[in-house]
């Protein structure tokens, strides 16, 4: 049985390197370590995870992250390590220049993005963008093996490097589990519109323009913004205030295996970018996936790589970044006497077309290719 270690700074139950890639990887014959952040050692699900030390410091886990990979590297007996947080890229280097390791690095999105993040002073963002970019792409020249989310990605590395491969963060086989478990008939959930996953200040403030609006014109209904983090949260706990505090609701962030119960409880599902940033070029946002999975008519703006993959699906509204026009596709689509049909759309569209076990057999397959060159 061949061996791979993933070797990441994110908590080891990360819905990326866990629930989709190191499931998936270990029902296709693979022995999964996972070394990244977690209280302790331990066996989960025939999964070896191995505490990885995690700095609570951005800038220490930073500068320190790598020396710590590397002793997992020297620690873990495996054929492939498989690398997820540019913050290891200097470990995987390090790993196949002097260990003589297999190594692949896992592209999440677009690297240089991390340094246009807020935390950083923004005379600072466009040196290290720059920086980035151009370690970004010698690296890419380097690994056995480079990893991406989206097809628009694969354009860009496909320059570099042919040993490349693209794992969509299409639903984990645990999701549509719990979605099976969840699931209530389309006619039986309540009016609830949902919004899910982590939002910046700039967005939340249109959803919630958005939501007044829609409450407003449609006293039975609710607004659930869910997925928040903290600071969100507590925005939203400050300017959501009265009684539309009924209708109007905002959650902090649960355990992933609980979506699917909000999710099938709801009747639409909400997603809102601006899409000319370059943020948003190479990103997918996965929750427009779970949505369509949990029967949801969805409404979003045209992100391109998103549209790139479902644009022939029926039970997708693409509304426009306008906020006027996006409410009025919304209150059409509430409107519509056929959402119970596209209720059902969704998840045989996903069924067909978005899975995430084919998206770990191109994994595997690069794997075995990298082995198959020693």
């Amino acid at each position: 049985m061949n061996r791979v270690a993933h070797i990441a700074i994110h908590h080891a139950t990360d819905a990326r390197i866990f629930h989709r890639e190191a499931q998936c990887l270990q029902e296709l014959g693979w022995h999964v370590t996972v070394a990244a952040a977690h209280p302790a050692d331990e066996t989960r699900e025939g999964i070896q995870i191995r505490r990885f030390d995690r700095s609570d410091n951005r800038l220490k886990r930073m500068l320190t992250s790598w020396w710590h990979a590397l002793g997992m590297v020297r620690a873990i007996d495996a054929d492939i390590y498989h690398f997820h947080d540019p913050a290891l890229l200097p470990t995987a280097l390090l790993a196949k220049t002097f260990l003589g390791k297999k190594v692949v690095f896992d592209a999440h999105e677009d690297v240089g993005l991390l340094f246009l993040r807020d935390w950083l002073p923004d005379w600072a963002k466009r040196p290290l963008v720059a920086v980035m970019d151009a370690v970004d792409r010698y690296c890419a020249r380097r690994m056995d093996g480079w990893v991406v989310t989206t097809f628009r990605h694969e354009e860009y590395y496909r320059r570099l490097t042919h040993r490349l491969t693209v794992f969509h963060n299409f639903p984990a086989p645990r999701f549509l589990q719990a979605r099976d478990q969840a699931w209530l008939p389309y006619e039986q959930r309540e009016n609830n519109i949902i919004h899910l996953g982590t939002i910046s200040l700039p967005r939340l403030r249109i959803l919630v323009e958005i939501a007044r609006r829609f409450l407003a014109d449609y006293p039975d209904w609710k607004f659930i913004i869910l997925g928040m983090h903290p600071p969100m949260l507590e925005w939203f706990k400050q300017h959501v205030t009265g009684n539309i505090c009924d209708r109007l609701v905002g959650i902090g962030k649960i355990p992933h295996e609980d979506v699917a119960q909000h999710l099938c409880k709801a009747r639409i599902g909400v997603n809102y970018h601006k899409v000319g940033s370059r943020q948003i070029q190479h990103v997918i946002p996965l929750k427009v996936f779970e949505y369509l999975a949990s029967g949801l008519p969805t409404i979003t703006t045209k992100v391109p790589a998103l549209y790139e993959l479902i644009h022939d699906c029926p039970a997708v509204t693409w509304a426009p970044e306008d906020v006027d026009k996006y409410y009025a596709q919304l209150a059409a689509l509430v409107n519509r006497n056929d959402r119970n049909n596209l209720s059902q759309v969704g998840p045989d569209y996903c069924a067909k077309h978005i899975d995430c076990r084919s998206e770990a057999i191109k994994l595997s397959d690069m794997y075995n290719q990298i082995l198959k060159r020693q």
